[in-house]
């Protein structure tokens, strides 16, 4: 499915690349947050974040969820310049 997926999104694909390649350079304190696709569903509060890496089987989360994911990481000095995905 990957490859398939690659293909048809490559031009997001590369523009994320480059966005994240842009924000790495940077002198600042960033951390880069990777949802699946977004969904309205109520929130879980039992989201997976990893460092580093996608979150195995996570494919969606809801919005509010993500939320609470940004809100906990904004400040989280271990999250600064790296990149978190999320999901449930």
């Amino acid at each position: 499915m990957k490859p398939i997926l690659r293909r048809i999104l490559r031009h997001a694909f590369t523009d994320m690349l480059g966005m994240e390649e842009v924000v790495s350079r940077s002198s600042l304190d960033w951390t880069i947050m990777r949802p699946p696709q977004l969904t309205d569903k109520p929130p879980t509060a039992n989201y997976r974040a990893r460092t580093g890496g996608n979150v195995r089987g996570g494919f969606q989360i809801p919005r509010a969820d993500l939320a609470h994911a940004v809100l906990e990481t904004v400040d989280d000095k271990a999250t600064f310049r790296t990149a978190v995905s999320v999901a449930t």
